[in-house]
């Protein structure tokens, strides 16, 4: 800073001195300067705020790009492939005798009768056997029964019962041919005689209050 010389005409250099107050001043107006557009810098200490508030913002842009990254590895990670179906046709021998010839297919570590196939077995009567579908060593699906006293169920089957449209065969050759529920004749259906007398109507757990007789 230089000062005029009083009444000398000449210039005098004289030292520049600043106090405390006088810097906070100044730092206090820098912090306020707004620079120049398109200068580039950063309006004092505002501007040095801004340039740390964009820095982090940044930081936590490139974290969340991490994580989303890692996300998407996580998501596009190949899951493990599940273990083979085990499963074929054979024949199997039970201890009681009773043989079973057909598909199976292995739950856990048993295998079990499942898919098409028969099974064959003696009882108090005689021989006794069931062809047709199995879900997990039940009869599921369609099949036929046949009885050793020659009476036979032929139709749709629920865990191990009668379920649904199917045709019953009596040792004396009458037969019942309509809807099953639980084993028994329940629903629409009729009613067949020896002497081919039809009874048709609504079933009720085997019986048939006011059938309709038909004669053939």
């Amino acid at each position: 800073m230089a000062a005029v010389g009083a009444g000398t005409g000449a210039l005098k250099k004289t030292p520049t001195t600043m106090s405390v107050a006088t810097a906070a001043t100044d730092a206090k107006a820098a912090a306020t300067v707004t620079p120049p557009p398109g200068s580039g810098a950063p309006a004092g200490a505002a501007g040095a705020a801004a340039a740390a508030a964009a820095a982090a913002a940044g930081k936590r842009a490139h974290r969340k790009k991490g994580e989303h990254h890692q996300q998407g590895a996580a998501q596009q990670a190949p899951q493990p492939a599940a273990p083979p179906v085990e499963r074929g046709t054979g024949k199997f021998v039970f201890i009681n005798g009773a043989t079973y010839e057909g598909d199976w297919e292995k739950f856990g570590e048993v295998a079990k009768r499942h898919g098409k196939g028969k099974m064959v077995l003696d009882g108090e009567a005689g021989e006794y056997w069931f062809e047709g579908d199995w879900k997990e060593d039940a009869m599921h699906g369609k099949g036929k029964m046949h009885y050793a006293s020659g009476a036979y169920y032929e139709g749709s089957w629920e865990d191990n019962v009668y379920n649904g449209p199917g045709k019953f065969v009596f040792p004396n050759g009458t037969f019942y041919e309509g809807e099953f529920q639980n084993n028994m004749m329940h629903g629409e259906g009729c009613f067949t005689d020896f002497k081919g007398e039809q009874w048709k109507g609504k079933f009720f757990s085997n019986n048939g209050p006011g059938l309709t007789t038909w004669f053939q």
